[in-house]
């Protein structure tokens, strides 16, 4: 015998709407509704209960759907049909848990933002390539590759706090940072250009190369003193021509082997998110394993997290080396406003972060 549910209710109120269109809500509901159920014990929960959901379950659903590929319309369908959902069940009595009515009733308000949290937003022309990493995880990150792989460790750090890429790294020498303070304790100034340290090994797919020699700046938190002080005393080139960076041979390292650290930094970083108890944590972990991205992100992360420490598009691209290097380093240090908007967003990392351990 089949009973009708009181949920068949939420299509009953929209009597007015055309067929097709109860048809598609009916099925994302069902669809969510067998997830719900097929993934309860993700959630702690011993089975599945309407009365128990929250904004973390709907949203780990929607992102889950973000790491399968599903197109634009249909996240964004399923976004808003969510959402009304919820209202539903709130307004039914269903969902009585008062947080999450409160919640609701909050984004419900706020205008300005996406009423649930996407970590990247669909791209209908390109939806496998990620360009930056939640700013909540990177302070994470840069600690997985202190512990697992060390030799890049403090690459990682100056590409997401210096915007350097993979063959800025592996074309430093020792002489080419300047440190202000005890090993970067206010930040490093770098001279980037090609200095062809590996010339026994063909650059055939361009890992190697600088793309624009400059005077870069990193900005300094309290990782990079650590992370500085023991590369400094751990490694050493062998061959006499000062690398920053070098293999397990003692030579400089070559951007291919930059970029297997990376890989490894990488599964590494997948696992104990996809470990984690988190449930923001977890979802972040499977969309990522789903998506392509490689050293770029951590400049791809650089300019994103500038940009949100300032409203100036030339502090972004003075930031990023885009721009003459003398106006560049007089601009950086005088703007005052510039400095405080990055104080203020790291000292957010580290108040966001994400805990693995």
């Amino acid at each position: 015998m089949y009973k009708v549910h009181p949920v068949s209710n939420f299509l009953y109120e929209k009597k007015g709407s055309k067929y097709n269109t109860l048809k598609t809500k009916g099925q994302i509901i069902v669809r969510f509704l067998n997830w719900f159920v097929e993934n309860h014990l993700t959630f702690r929960e011993l089975e599945a209960r309407l009365s128990t959901l929250s904004f973390n379950k709907v949203e780990y659903y929607i992102n889950w759907l973000v790491s399968e590929g599903k197109s634009k319309s249909t996240i964004l369908n399923n976004q808003l049909t969510l959402k009304e959902f919820m209202g539903f069940l709130i307004r039914n009595g269903i969902i009585n848990n008062k947080e999450t009515v409160q919640e609701y009733n909050d984004r419900l308000s706020n205008k300005s933002s996406s009423f649930f949290q996407l970590y990247r937003r669909p791209n209908p022309r390109q939806t496998a390539l990620v360009h930056e990493l939640n700013l909540n995880y990177i302070i994470s990150f840069i600690r997985l590759a202190i512990k697992h792989t060390t030799p890049i460790a403090l690459g990682v750090y100056l590409q997401f706090f210096g915007g350097l890429r993979r063959g800025d790294c592996v074309n430093l020498t020792r002489s080419s940072v300047k440190s202000k303070g005890s090993y970067g304790e206010f930040g490093l100034e770098l001279d980037i250009r090609e200095r062809n340290l590996r010339t026994d090994l063909k650059d055939f797919d361009g890992t190697d190369g600088v793309k624009k020699p400059r005077i870069q700046v990193v900005f300094a938190n309290r990782l990079l003193p650590l992370i500085y002080e023991q590369h400094s005393k751990t490694y050493d080139d062998i061959t006499g021509q000062d690398a920053l960076f070098v293999d397990k041979n003692g030579f400089p390292m070559s951007g291919r082997t930059y970029q297997q650290q990376f890989n490894r930094l990488k599964k590494i970083f997948i696992e104990k998110l996809l470990q984690s108890d988190n449930l923001e944590a977890s979802s972040y972990g499977l969309y990522l394993s789903n998506r392509r991205w490689s050293t770029h992100i951590g400049r791809g992360t650089f300019s994103n997290w500038i940009a949100e420490s300032t409203g100036n598009p030339l502090d972004v691209a003075i930031a990023r080396g885009d721009s003459n290097i003398e106006s560049s380093l007089s601009y950086m240090e005088q703007s005052e406003t510039f400095l405080n908007g990055v104080n203020e967003v790291l000292n957010k990392m580290y108040e966001n972060a994400w805990e693995y351990e």
